[in-house]
C-alpha cells in the first residue's frame, strides 16, 4: 500500500487506534438485530467511520483479477443491506480444506486490497472469506460499530452452518475488536477453532465506547485456540495498548507472538517482514 495510505491511516487512527472518541453510550439493541445506531457517541462515531471509509477508497475488482480461486460473494443482512466481498478457495494440492477463515480488516481496508496477501493461506488448505464493511467499498449501508459486529456475527453463523470446514477468525486491527465481540454471541458449535488477533488494543472504552466492547472482556475462558500477533515497531496501536489483552491470552492458555520488526498489520517496513508475519498466521490457522 502507498505511503500516503499509511500516513493517512495513522492520522485517522491516532496513537491508540483513535477509535470513536468521547461520549456517553446509550442503551443499545441486542445483536444481531442491531440497526445502524451509534454506541460510542453520535457525532464522533459517525465522523470516524466517515473518515475511515473515505480513506479506504473505492472498490476495484481489477485488484483481484487473475488471482486463482477467487469468487465474489454477497450477504444480505438482517436490515436489508447487501455486503460484498470475496472467497479465496483452498489451493491445497490434495484438495483439502482445513478451515474456513473469516477475515475482518482494519478500519480503512477493503477486501480487494488485501485478498492477494492471503494466497499463502489458500496454499496451506484454507478457504478465506473477507467482506467490505457496511458502507465501505462495494457494501451497502452506513458504517457503525454495533452494526458491523452484527454483520460479522451473521457471517460467522452462515459459514458455520454451511459446514464445509471448521471455522477460524483473523481480525486485523479494528477487525480484532469486531471479531472478539462476535465470540460471546456464538453457540459452542459455531465457535472458531482458531482465532488470530493482529495488532488490536485491549480496550476501546477509554475512547467512549461501552466497556462490553473491550476485547479483553470478551475472550473465552479457554484461549488455547487464540493467537495474538504484535510488534515493537507498531506506532499505531503500541504494545502498551495491547498489554492487558496479551496478559489475559497467556493466562488462559493462548499464544502470543511479538516480534521486534513487526509494525502495525499491513504496514510492515518491507515485504520480507510482511511475509514473515503472514507465514506465522498461516501456520497457526492451518495447524492441527
Amino acid at each position: 500500500m502507498s505511503n500516503w495510505f499509511h500516513s493517512r491511516l495513522r492520522c485517522l487512527m491516532g496513537p491508540t487506534m483513535g477509535l470513536l472518541l468521547a461520549a456517553s453510550a446509550a442503551a443499545e439493541p441486542a445483536l444481531p438485530e442491531a440497526p445502524e445506531v451509534t454506541v460510542c457517541g453520535p457525532l464522533r462515531e459517525r465522523l470516524a467511520f466517515w473518515s475511515w471509509s473515505r480513506a479506504a477508497g473505492r472498490a476495484d475488482a481489477a485488484r483481484v483479477q487473475g488471482l486463482a480461486g477467487v469468487e465474489p460473494v454477497t450477504h444480505r443482512t438482517r436490515d436489508g443491506r447487501t455486503l460484498r466481498g470475496y472467497r479465496l478457495a483452498s489451493r491445497h494440492p490434495d484438495g483439502l480444506v482445513r478451515r474456513t477463515v473469516l477475515v475482518a480488516g482494519g478500519n480503512a481496508m477493503l477486501a480487494d486490497q488485501i485478498l492477494a496477501a492471503f494466497t499463502p493461506l489458500a496454499e496451506a488448505g484454507l478457504d478465506v472469506v473477507v467482506f467490505d464493511y457496511r458502507g465501505y467499498g462495494g457494501s451497502d449501508g452506513r458504517p457503525r460499530l454495533l452494526a458491523i459486529i452484527g454483520d460479522h456475527l451473521e457471517l460467522a453463523r452462515r459459514l458455520a452452518d454451511d459446514g464445509a470446514a471448521p471455522l477460524a477468525f483473523y481480525g486485523i486491527s479494528m477487525g480484532g475488536i469486531v471479531l472478539a465481540n462476535v465470540l460471546p454471541h456464538l453457540q459452542a458449535a459455531a465457535q472458531p477453532e482458531r482465532f488470530v488477533i493482529d495488532g488490536s488494543p485491549a480496550r476501546v472504552s477509554p475512547h467512549g465506547c461501552p466497556e462490553r466492547f473491550d476485547p479483553v472482556e470478551t475472550l473465552p475462558a479457554d484461549a488455547s485456540g487464540l493467537l495474538f500477533v504484535g510488534g515493537e515497531a507498531d506506532n499505531v496501536v503500541p504494545l502498551g495498548d495491547s498489554a492487558e489483552l496479551i496478559e489475559v491470552i497467556r493466562e488462559r492458555g493462548g499464544r502470543v507472538e511479538v516480534r521486534p520488526a513487526f509494525a502495525h498489520p499491513f504496514m510492515d517496513r518491507d515485504l520480507g517482514v510482511h511475509r514473515e508475519r503472514l507465514a506465522l498466521i498461516r501456520d497457526f490457522l492451518a495447524g492441527d
